[in-house]
């Protein structure tokens, strides 16, 4: 199942053993290297020990919540030194710049498509003054601090994946 990000936060997270509301989701951690995410931030974290649960521990997202196995599905940051770098690092992936290959401005991310099956993130929802734009993630070349690097050719991409599936 796909869904959007914005729909994601504030979802309840249920312990399906006590059948107990553990907190609401507050953000999304992203990995810097591929298109995954790498954590789920619980709303209400205050200090530098942010409680998260990794992709892993999730047994379902439906009808509106996400349920866990239990309790100890709740982690903390300092417990995980690559999510608590990307912390540090406020990867999000919200708000980052995408500029093509060539240095062009495209916009920032406003939203993101997730596949909730394996967590991958499937597009990008990118804005700019006058313009929206869906972009798959296949065409990212890469990651670098808080830009994203696409494709140059990222607009025919576009329409010929429209072009394909329209023959299938």
């Amino acid at each position: 199942m796909l869904i959007l990000r914005s729909k994601l936060i504030g979802m309840p997270i249920v312990d399906l053993r006590s059948q107990s509301r553990l907190g609401n989701i507050g953000d999304l951690i992203l990995n810097d290297t591929d298109v995954n995410l790498s954590g789920i931030a619980l709303r209400g974290n205050f200090g530098k020990d942010i409680r998260i649960i990794l992709p892993a521990e999730v047994l379902e997202i439906s009808k509106g919540i996400i349920l866990v196995n239990d309790e100890d599905s709740i982690t903390k940051t300092k417990d995980n030194i690559r999510i608590n770098k990307l912390v540090n690092d406020q990867f999000y992936g919200i708000g980052q710049k995408v500029f093509t290959k060539s240095g062009k401005y495209i916009g920032r991310i406003h939203d993101l498509l997730i596949d909730s099956l394996d967590f991958r993130i499937a597009k990008f929802y990118v804005k700019s003054f006058l313009r929206e734009r869906i972009l798959s993630s296949n065409l990212i070349l890469e990651i670098k601090g808080k830009r994203i690097i696409i494709k140059d050719d990222f607009e025919l991409s576009r329409i010929s994946q429209a072009t394909e599936a329209a023959r299938a």
